[in-house]
Parts: C-alpha cells; structure tokens; sequence
C-alpha cells in the first residue's frame, strides 16, 4: 500500500516538473519576439542618431577647413583668390573649391577694410564657377548625403561661402554684408506616433563663426 501511494506521488511529481506546457512555450516565444523587435528599433534609431550628428560635425568641419585653406592661399598662389564651400541641396552635396582670378578684376583682393570698400561690387562675383574654379576633392574636401539616410538642408538650395584672405572676409552667395545664412542636416525617425523629423542647424554669420546646434530643434 505504501508503495503503490510512493509510485502515484512520484508519478504526479514528474509530471508536474517534466517542463514546460504548449501555451507556456508559446507566451515565452510571444514575449521574446516582442522584446527582439523592440531592441531592434531601439537600435535603428539610434544608430541613425549617431549618423545625424556626426554628419553634422563633419559639414562644421569642412567649412573651418576652408576658413583655415583660405589663410594658407593668401601666401601661395597668386592664382587662387580665395576658398569657398558650395553647399548644394538638390545634389546633396558640400565641397570646398579654390576661387581663381575674376573676369574685370585685377589680381585677387587681398581681403582688407580698403579693398574692400574699393571693390565692394565685385565680391558678387566671388561664388562657384564650374570652369574657372578648382573643386578639391578627398574625403576632408568633400561630403555627400546622396544615400538618402540623413538630409543635407540648406536655407536656399545652394550656398556659397567664400573666405577670402587676409581677414578672411566671408561672403555668403556674393553679399559681404550678409546675415547668417543656415544650413544643416535632418533624418526622419518612427516612433509610436509614426514619423518624426529631427534637424541640427549649423548657422554661418559675415564673421566666419560657425554655430551647431547638436540638440536639434
């Protein structure tokens, strides 16, 4: 009698600690691939996060390497007057270019508050032209938003910044004189209330200096 109670206690014992139900198994599987989705777009955004702000960080980059090019044209080249960015949106695109000598002007205006009061007009010439001027090429001279993932959005849809030395003065699209002119870079995101865009402007003033804004807006 003892026995057989033993063996039917056994027999319930084993069946309770043999594993795992059907539908247990099934809600684990179920919370699992719930979880995995979730971390994998977690992990999405923030890897485009990351591309977002270091494409930022890369367009202020390029812009102070032609501030700094500028400085070292003005004791090379006579050839070369100045550096300019061309940011260009609908080729989502930014490189740096040597500006050469001007059609009506003699040699390179060397930069300075006379020059720049003598030959005010001609400043307007000093934006990209395609046979005149040098486009650098390379990895530092060059970026490019053309896989789509993060957007290059300047304020028109191109801009010309040009650094001429000594000082240097900045014209911006031919206008020694004018205000900042934004450009930055944006990428979409989903969320739980579908897609939101995130932009991080970069502002550019008559003086050369470069604001990022990392946080976005």
């Amino acid at each position: 009698m003892l026995t057989s109670k033993f063996l039917t206690s056994s027999r319930k014992k084993s069946r309770h600690q043999g594993g795992f139900t059907l539908i247990e198994v099934a809600v684990v599987i179920g919370v699992v691939a719930i979880l995995s989705s979730a971390l994998l777009a977690y992990s999405r955004q923030n890897n485009r996060q990351i591309q977002l702000i270091s494409s930022a960080i890369r367009l202020e980059n390029i812009i102070s390497r032609a501030q700094f090019l500028s400085l070292q044209s003005y004791f090379g080249s006579e050839s070369v007057c100045a550096q300019g960015v061309r940011i260009d949106g609908p080729n989502q695109e930014v490189f740096i270019y040597e500006v050469g000598e001007r059609q009506g002007i003699d040699g390179c205006l060397n930069g300075t508050d006379r020059e720049i009061v003598k030959n005010r007009l001609l400043f307007e010439k000093y934006t990209y032209v395609k046979n005149n001027d040098n486009r650098l090429e390379g990895g530092t001279n060059t970026l490019s938003f053309k896989s789509g993932e993060i957007e290059l959005k300047p304020s028109d849809d191109v801009v010309d910044i040009v650094f001429v030395p000594p000082l240097p003065v900045v014209v911006i699209n031919g206008d020694v004189s004018s205000a900042p002119v934004e450009v930055g870079v944006s990428a979409t995101f989903q969320d739980g209330d579908g897609e939101t865009e995130w932009d991080i402007p970069l502002t550019i003033n008559k003086e050369g200096k470069i604001d990022v804004n990392l946080r976005g807006k």
